[in-house]
């Protein structure tokens, strides 16, 4: 390649390179009506950057160790782009270089007088007082120097759909409003546990009265039923001790011995003999003979048949 051409491609090049440089400084972008927003929500470092047509700028980004470095900046009334480059990570945030180079159009030296208005009523400054506190605020963006493609904002008063908060005068007010909220809590909680107390008192003594009231149905009931047991025991007559079994017994002029179901006794004078005896049969009869014997008139008996059950005893009391 010759020596002629080598130099025209180089001040090509360089001339590529100054107007890059100048389309954009330190990322702000000075082609007229630029605005734009770019941002990433993906992989490990996240990313956003934007510019308004006013010059307002911005970018950033969130590094895998956690740290974040950026830039922001504006175009002030003077028509000069003040940029801040700042970084934050384990020891705070903080700027690490400015930069401001003029970008706009000279500001105009003509000095223009404002003539004072005259004065106002009170009565119709309390009226656009009131009117301007529930009217929204319109917000008049300058473009220093730069045309706008945004229209503008709409003059016409739109109903809030909202309440306006109410502001408390803390300096008229003896506490704060966190204190006498927590007072209100605690008075409520204070209720509450009254409530709870009263409640388990009254369940308490509801609890006493009726083991109370059952304690002196049970002794009724025990001093009713003690009485009918005595009423009764009064009403039945008196039954006769049986004579427990011990077997044949011998006695000094005779015999005798009780079984469950039958006995035989005898006693012996002289040459004469009495006695009894008698059993239950399978039908629950008691069958008992009596009967005496001596040489003069022999063997002689009488005999007494009844029905008593197989729980009687096999002897007849009555004799």
């Amino acid at each position: 390649m010759s020596l002629p051409r080598l130099l025209f491609c180089s001040l090509v090049l360089i001339g590529w390179s100054d107007r890059q440089a100048c389309a954009k400084i330190g990322g702000w972008d000075t082609e007229p009506n630029t605005q734009y927003h770019i941002q990433t929500d993906e992989g490990p470092e996240r990313f956003f950057r934007y510019q308004t047509i006013s010059g307002q700028y911005r970018k950033e980004k969130r590094l895998q160790d956690g740290s974040v470095v950026g830039t922001y900046g504006w175009v002030d009334a003077n028509g000069y782009l003040r940029l801040r480059d700042y970084i934050a990570d384990d020891k705070g945030y903080r700027i690490v270089r400015t930069k401001m180079v003029r970008v706009g159009q000279e500001p105009s030296t003509t000095t223009t007088t404002t003539p004072r208005p005259p004065p106002i009523a009170l009565s119709d400054y309390l009226k656009e007082k009131q009117a301007e506190e529930y009217r929204p605020q319109s917000v008049e963006i300058v473009p220093n120097g730069y045309p706008s493609s945004t229209p503008s904002p709409v003059n016409s008063y739109i109903q809030p759909t909202t309440y306006r908060p109410y502001l408390y005068n803390l300096n008229s007010l003896d506490q704060k409003p966190y204190e006498s909220q927590q007072q209100l809590v605690q008075q409520q909680v204070l209720a509450v546990q009254q409530q709870v107390q009263a409640a388990q008192q009254q369940q308490f003594q509801s609890a006493q009265q009726q083991q109370f009231q059952s304690a002196q149905q049970q002794q009724f009931q025990s001093a009713q039923q003690q009485q009918i047991q005595a009423a009764r025991q009064q009403a039945q007559p008196p039954q006769q001790q049986e004579v427990p079994y011990d077997g044949v017994s011998l006695t000094q002029n005779g015999f005798r011995y009780y079984l469950p179901r039958h006995y035989h006794e005898e006693e012996t004078a002289g040459d004469r003999r009495a006695g009894s005896f008698g059993y239950i049969d399978p039908f629950g009869i008691r069958r008992v003979i009596y009967y005496n014997t001596d040489p003069s008139s022999g063997f002689v008996h009488r005999k007494t048949n009844r029905y008593v059950g197989f729980n009687a005893t096999p002897y007849d009391p009555r004799y």
